[in-house]
Order: structure tokens, then sequence, then C-alpha cells
């Protein structure tokens, strides 16, 4: 898979929509083989970062994917859960041998209940016959905060456009932010020990972040979008 930037695409005539990502600027397009005498189906893995399910019920994976076009055949993938980064140990949580995506924008939702407390990989499995490109995008874990956990005090954020800041307030301190990207991979970490904050992202492509604020006694979390 490669990371697609809609932004620095460059048509070669025609219409390159189909292209389009969901959302932002960037997905995750996975090239079918096939062509030149390569070896088809494919069998290509994405494996996530590890991360933990503690501190919330009922936690979701949500993803959305689209097939560029059906000329082919449509796209085939799966989707799994481990706790390595070798693909024979993931279990397949996706229904049936594997899913087929139409050629709009569809959302994906995989229930993670089973893994609550635990720390778990996501994986994409490629595995489309001599088709074309498969575009993913918006890769999302949600939950329901536990009991034990709360929001921070009168949190309060402006993103600059201009400047590329994030402003950041609160009746109680700050102790640190994090960023990561669609893959959930750590871009951006900062200390703070402050109610008031301003982060500098300059350094940060266009795109959509997840933002998670630590405070004295509370979490934040956040999207924002970048550009």
């Amino acid at each position: 898979g490669i990371i697609y930037n809609q932004e620095l695409a460059t048509g070669t005539g025609g219409d390159i929509s189909a292209w389009d990502t969901y959302e932002g600027n960037q997905g995750l397009y996975f090239f079918a083989s096939g062509a030149n005498s390569t070896t088809f189906p494919n069998d290509d893995w994405m494996i996530s970062p590890e991360f933990t399910l503690s501190g919330v019920t009922s936690p979701t994976f949500s993803m959305w994917a689209k097939s560029v076009n059906d000329t082919y055949g449509l796209e085939r993938f799966q989707v799994g859960v481990g706790n390595s980064t070798d693909y024979n140990d993931f279990t397949i949580i996706s229904e049936g041998t594997y899913i087929e995506a139409p050629t709009n924008w569809t959302q994906y939702q995989f229930d993670l209940s089973q893994y609550e407390g635990q720390t778990i990989r996501i994986a994409i499995h490629y595995m489309s016959n001599d088709s074309f490109v498969l575009q993913t995008d918006s890769y999302t874990v949600d939950g329901t905060l536990g009991i034990e956990d709360s929001v921070i005090n009168n949190f309060e954020y402006f993103y600059n456009v201009s400047s590329k800041t994030l402003e950041m307030t609160s009746d109680e301190t700050l102790r640190k932010i994090q960023i990561f990207n669609i893959l959930g991979q750590k871009v951006f970490e900062e200390n703070i020990n402050s109610n008031v904050h301003t982060a500098n992202l300059t350094d940060l492509g266009t795109s959509i972040y997840i933002v998670n604020i630590e405070g004295t006694t509370g979490v934040k979390s956040f999207k924002l979008l970048i550009q």
C-alpha cells in the first residue's frame, strides 16, 4: 500500500475524481498485482502500530473503502486483529471469505468488544485478484469512556490555519499532547504543564489527525484537519 496524496496528484488526461480520498487529502491505497506477469491474487498486509483498549467499553474499529473502478472486478480485503507483527498471528474479524468494496465510498465497522483491556493491532489484508486499486481512508477506533475516566475541565481549542498552530486552554493543568496519523502512528508529542498552550504543527502535512490531550484529572480526544 501507499499513502496517496490527492493534493499532489496530477491527471494525465481525463477525469481523476474517482481517485479522490474520502476526506482530507491523503488515503491508504493498495495496488493490485497481475500486470507484467506479477503474481496474483494479492496477499499483502498492512499492520497498524499497537494500541491499548483500556478505559473504554464497546470499542469499535471503523474505516472507509472503495474500488477505484470495477473494470477488472471489485477490490477484495479482510480485516484482522492480532498483537504481533506476524500476519500469521492475526484473527480475521470481517465476515465471509473477503469483503468486496463497491465503487462508492462505504463505511465498514467492526466490533472489538472481545479485546477490551488488551493491547492489539489492526491488519488490512489486501487480496484482490488481478483488479486495480483499493482505496481506504479514515481509520478510527472509538468507544465509551469508562466511569474511571473524566473529561478535561472546560477545555477549549482553536486551530490557526495560517500559522498551523493549535491553541489550547483549560481550567486545569494540561500535561501532554499527542497526535496520531490515519495509520495510528504517533507523529507529534509535547509535554505541556500549563493550562494555556500553543503547539506548533508546521511539520505536519495535509491530512486528518487524531489529537489526544492529557490533563491533570481528565483526557480529551478529537479529530483535526490540517490543510
